[in-house]
């Protein structure tokens, strides 16, 4: 099982026993980050929605991608500003399509897209309604489950 807290990624065995921590996971990071959105497990991989998050505005957001062994970091996905999204709350891997979708907390009107292959940014999807005050979301059988306060 992995977890994360505000500022550090956890790996447990199926009796809850802490098995490798990583209580620097922004240490290695090209861009500066201070917080942790959701995270995701796939293929070998914990995908990561992060960012520097200081009074309701988000900065520097990226996927970063650790070893789901070691849980150390492995590289990012850098964000396209221009993209709209202001925040990283939710994150899921679509596994059919090879690509991340990241949601936000601060405005949630839109689900924000990338490639995991080629790192590049596909577009965005608006949500009507939007739901308020997004916190993770889930990608089952082609339908994306989201989360909220």
């Amino acid at each position: 099982m992995y977890s994360r807290g505000r500022k550090g990624l956890y790996k447990y065995d199926k009796e809850g026993k802490l098995i490798v921590s990583n209580e620097k996971p922004f240490e290695d990071l090209e861009l500066e980050a201070n917080h942790f959105g959701d995270i995701d497990v796939y293929d070998g991989k914990i995908y990561t929605g992060i960012e520097t998050f200081i009074d309701g505005v988000g900065e520097n957001i990226q996927v970063a991608v650790y070893d789901a062994n070691s849980l150390e970091y492995m590289y990012s996905i850098p964000w396209n500003k221009a993209s709209g999204q202001v925040e990283v709350c939710g994150l899921a891997v679509d596994r059919d399509h090879d690509r991340v979708w990241m949601a936000d907390w601060v405005q949630g009107t839109h689900l924000y897209c990338y490639d995991l292959n080629t790192k590049a940014y596909i577009g965005k999807v608006e949500l009507k309604p939007a739901p308020k005050l997004q916190q993770g979301i889930f990608i089952y059988k082609g339908q994306v489950i989201i989360s909220c306060d």
